[in-house]
């Protein structure tokens, strides 16, 4: 049950264990969104029993992860059983799944990160079920994942499905309501909640459901006083501050006095596991990508220790990266467009699904960088890694048409498009498994 904050905001902490959707930091505020979708799934089918199929689909930050965790919640509380997807289940799991007598709501939240597949293995397993099924798909677009991928293999089996398209506004309708809301669950009085009012929107667009969050965030710090943020960038950059001084401090109460790089080095490292994802047991081969850390086995064993308390890791899979994802792509974005050797170097160290996750990360770029830069970092992960080029045009497959404009964009040697490594083919569109991670 989402709850809110203690009252003195916690301010011995860094943001984004606050922000991040899943921890349920602040109370969900209403949006008609939800109550069509827990009506829609609740509803009876005239046309008999059918595995029914929503798609949630919306810039990041719009607010979808806390939308069907929310969704999840309400569902539970009447008897659904009703949770998030890991990521590749296991078959025995995904059989229980199959004998639960109760109404299901599976969730499978960004299912364009490579996870079509998961999606697939679920609904084949769930088809025989009588109880109603239902399976929220959570996305920033709807394109080669679902048109490519699950609706071909929904047809190809002759699963009767309902379907339903749900796309989500980036900009909350009660923006004065989020607002208020999250800065009463960060510690504001009711007096000061009731007298504030978001800031007016940036020049560049809309602020998101998100960024009314962070927003509210700072308002409630004392101890801010650099101004109202004018940009998204802007407001990025003041959250990450914030939380790279809690790991500064979190460094010398740990590790002992930082060094006057300290701080630039944790954001080199919050960087480079923003974009690689990796698993706990694979920090210290990220972290060998930073200079100073290279040859340094005990300062490295040290800090990554640190990032993998100050980080939890995601419930589907176990990653690590700094969430929520807008905030972790405009820090890798921000770091390797000026630093191409850092940049090179975590693809270096990379293992495949490293690899393939800095792929989904580097098409996320487009939405923080400008064409130009973003393609300039295209070309130097092939340069860094030519055999990136396949699982780069898999995963802009299912990206939509800006990640495939991106990789499509650079010149490529036509003797490695001849080349399928063994371990692409697992994320080939039309396969029975995509194997992943756990």
């Amino acid at each position: 049950m989402p709850k809110p904050l203690a009252g003195d905001g916690d301010t011995n902490s860094g943001p984004l264990k606050f922000l991040w959707a899943r921890h349920d930091a602040i109370r969900f505020h209403p949006r008609d969104e939800l109550g069509f979708l827990q009506d829609w799934f609740q509803a009876p089918d005239p046309q008999g029993p059918r595995t029914r199929i929503a798609l949630l689909h919306g810039v990041g930050g719009a607010g979808k992860t806390r939308l069907a965790a929310e969704l999840a919640h309400r569902l539970s509380a009447t008897g659904w059983y009703a949770g998030f997807l890991v990521r590749d289940p296991d078959p025995q799991d995904r059989a229980w799944l199959s004998d639960v007598a109760s109404p299901l709501l599976v969730v499978v939240d960004y299912v364009e990160d490579r996870k079509s597949g998961d999606v697939i293995n679920v609904l084949r397993t769930l088809r025989e079920r009588e109880a109603p099924t239902c399976l929220l798909l959570t996305a920033r677009t709807v394109s080669g994942w679902w048109e490519e991928e699950i609706a071909v293999a929904l047809k190809e089996d002759g699963l009767p499905y309902a379907l339903h398209d749900s796309p989500l506004a980036a900009r909350h309708p009660r923006q004065t309501g989020v607002y208020r809301a999250a800065v009463r669950s960060f510690g504001g009085s009711e007096t000061v909640a009731m007298g504030s009012s978001p800031p007016p929107d940036p020049d560049s667009g809309r602020w998101t459901t998100l960024d009314l969050v962070m927003l509210a965030w700072l308002a409630a710090q004392a101890d801010d006083t650099g101004g109202t943020p004018g940009s998204e960038g802007e407001l990025y950059e003041k959250i990450l501050d914030h939380e790279l001084g809690y790991w500064v401090r979190a460094y010398k109460s740990r590790i002992g006095m930082s060094s006057k790089r300290a701080k630039g080095m944790l954001r080199e490292a919050g960087a480079c596991l923003s974009l690689l994802a990796p698993q706990e047991e694979r920090l210290d081969h990220t972290l060998k990508a930073i200079k100073g850390l290279a040859n340094d086995g005990t300062r490295r064993d040290e800090i990554a220790a640190l990032l993998s308390d100050l980080l939890p890791a995601a419930p589907e899979d176990g990653t690590l990266a700094v969430r929520p994802d807008p905030l972790g792509t405009h820090l890798a974005s921000s770091v390797f467009s000026t630093d191409r050797t850092l940049f090179r170097q975590c693809l270096k160290e990379a293992d495949e699904d490293e690899q393939l996750n800095a792929c989904v990360g580097v098409s996320r770029f487009v939405s923080s960088s400008d064409e130009s830069t973003m393609a300039d970092i295209a070309q130097a992960a092939l340069d860094a890694a030519p055999d990136l080029w396949q699982p780069a045009l898999s995963v802009a497959a299912t990206q939509g048409a800006s990640s495939s404009r991106l990789w499509s964009g650079s010149p490529k040697p036509r003797e490695r498009l001849c080349r399928w490594p063994n371990w692409l083919r697992r994320y080939r569109p039309g396969t029975a498994h995509f194997a992943a991670s756990r």
